[in-house]
């Protein structure tokens, strides 16, 4: 018997998930029932999307393979704009989470930014810089 695939697609900004799917009530109440309200969001028309904390990456991931999700990742095209404080724009990002979840960030971020990849040399060395003096910072 097929199985049903649904497409989803989704893309990391501002140290949040964002996904965008055919609409599964299943999938949807499954979202809601294992990440916390406070670590999600749903941003309604014209968007339609749903903002989850990327801390919760492998969680989301699993949820759509086990809803039977085509995941499509895309990279947004708009640099990361840096504070106007002159603070480093992926430092926060890091800084709440735990080290693994920090670890599959970093690669996947770096993934798309590294400059052998046609990625910016800047944002890439933003991203190792913030990495490193967070990892630093806490010991690890």
């Amino acid at each position: 018997m097929a199985r049903n695939v649904k497409k989803a697609t989704v893309w990391v900004d501002q140290g949040m998930i964002n996904l965008r799917s055919e609409y599964d009530p299943h999938f949807i109440q499954a979202l809601k029932d294992e990440i916390p309200w406070q670590m999600r969001k749903w941003v309604g028309k014209p968007d339609n999307i749903w903002r989850v904390d990327v801390s919760f990456v492998d969680l989301v991931y699993s949820l759509l393979n086990r809803h039977n999700f085509q995941v499509t990742v895309v990279e947004q095209n708009q640099p990361v704009a840096a504070p106007s404080n002159g603070e480093n724009p992926y430092k926060k990002m890091f800084l709440y989470l735990d080290n693994d979840t920090m670890s599959k960030v970093y690669k996947i971020i770096m993934f798309k930014l590294h400059p052998d990849k046609g990625g910016n040399p800047k944002h890439a060395q933003d991203v190792n810089e913030a990495y490193e003096r967070i990892r630093k910072e806490l010991g690890l």
